[in-house]
């Protein structure tokens, strides 16, 4: 963390406040895992708290939701087919209101 700080001061003058905000993620990430994202952001050469902050959540397993069915009744029984006839004729100028 040594470095992250050096970093910090060296780029920023409100390092104090990039350097809290990345010991705030602490709790809520582990240890292990900020020094982890800290580690990486010195190998990319670009130590801030948006970049600490941004590592960390790119790490964090995504729960995706499960594989919802569609319901019997919303199935298509007929794939709608492409037409551009349609827009074709709108843009020749044709009125297509209703009458």
């Amino acid at each position: 963390m040594g470095n992250v700080l050096n970093g910090l001061q060296n780029r920023f003058t409100d390092w104090d406040r990039q350097f809290v905000a990345i010991l705030n993620a602490v709790p809520f990430y582990g240890l292990e895992a900020v020094d982890r994202a800290c580690q990486e952001a010195l190998k990319m050469r670009a130590v801030s708290k948006e970049v600490v902050i941004n590592l960390l959540n790119r790490s964090q397993e995504k729960d995706f939701a499960a594989d919802v069915g569609i319901p019997p009744h919303l199935i298509l029984k007929q794939e709608p087919i492409a037409d551009c006839r349609r827009y074709e004729s709108l843009m020749r100028g044709e009125c297509h209101v209703a009458q």
